[in-house]
């Protein structure tokens, strides 16, 4: 099930880089965040099956002081993005808690930054290089975010 979906996802990705009209551009990134979330349905599925869900584990909420009331934006994109971002987590740190949080980093010229972020420990080691999943990477671009890996 997985090798023909990643050959979906890597084609999406490919036709996502070629020169598109910027109607067609917008329904190949839908679909690369459709591919991408249905993976992640396979994937749980499969662990699943395999017995490596732990229905104990937790994902806790950190606010950070001085937000704002409210955050002007596409809403539908940042919620697919922190969807991406703290499922992301959940593979990344398969055999901890996870913890999602929101803060306000410093001002840069004048403009206040919104930090998204997720922590566990014990990293899987193909994402210590800092790997991040296509949907993800997508969602954080469309939004004019940034992804680092700390």
């Amino acid at each position: 099930m997985r090798t023909p979906l990643a050959g979906i996802i890597g084609s999406l990705h490919v036709l996502d880089h070629m020169d598109l009209s910027s109607e067609a551009k917008k329904y190949v990134q839908k679909c690369v965040v459709s591919a991408e979330r249905f993976k992640d349905v396979v994937n749980n599925s499969l662990s699943d099956l395999a017995g490596n869900h732990d229905p104990q584990k937790k994902i806790n909420l950190s606010l950070g002081l001085g937000l704002p009331d409210a955050i002007v934006c596409n809403r539908k994109v940042l919620s697919q993005t922190l969807f991406c971002l703290i499922n992301s987590a959940l593979e990344i740190f398969p055999d901890s808690d996870v913890t999602a949080g929101v803060k306000l980093d410093p001002p840069v010229d004048d403009n206040s930054l919104i930090a998204f972020y997720v922590s566990g420990e014990g990293c899987v080691p193909v994402f210590s290089g800092g790997s991040f999943s296509g949907c993800l990477e997508q969602n954080a671009k469309v939004i004019g975010g940034e992804l680092y890996f700390e």
